[in-house]
């Protein structure tokens, strides 16, 4: 196989990673886990709050602008490709989604209790659209040396 044919088979296969849909990329939600920031849940149980923390994986479609999270309608952030941002609410049911142009994501209904954190990762596909999806699970605190 000649250096072309390597180059144009590496191309391929970047664009079928980048195409495919969160759930579908191989990765697992501990390591979409470790690009979130820290948080220490006392604090935020101390003021009554829930954090909801957003990832933006890197993807095909939409990679130049940002998209835009919405909380019960209300725009509350703007994220850039491979980037986390968080927003604070208060506890209670709460409805998430994300936008981009006409591109909406399902509405996911939640509810937010005081002292948790809530992961998400968003990612927009040619297949799938604008996809918003809830990782399931804690973030670990890495110990210090």
């Amino acid at each position: 196989m000649g250096f072309l044919d390597k180059l144009g088979q590496k191309l391929k296969e970047e664009a079928t990673r980048l195409a495919k849909p969160p759930s579908a990329s191989g990765i697992g939600a501990e390591k979409l886990l470790e690009h979130f920031e820290p948080a220490d849940e006392k604090v935020l149980e101390e003021k009554g709050e829930a954090m909801l923390s957003f990832f933006r994986e890197r993807c095909i479609r939409g990679n130049a602008r940002k998209f835009r999270i919405f909380l019960d309608g209300q725009e509350a952030c703007r994220i850039r490709m491979e980037d986390q941002c968080g927003i604070l609410c208060e506890p209670g049911f709460r409805r998430v989604y994300v936008k981009l142009d006409t591109l909406t994501s399902s509405v996911l209904n939640l509810k937010a209790e005081a002292g948790k954190r809530y992961y998400f990762v968003i990612a927009c596909t040619m297949e799938d659209g604008m996809i918003l999806k809830q990782i399931e699970g804690k973030r670990e605190k890495k110990e210090e040396l």
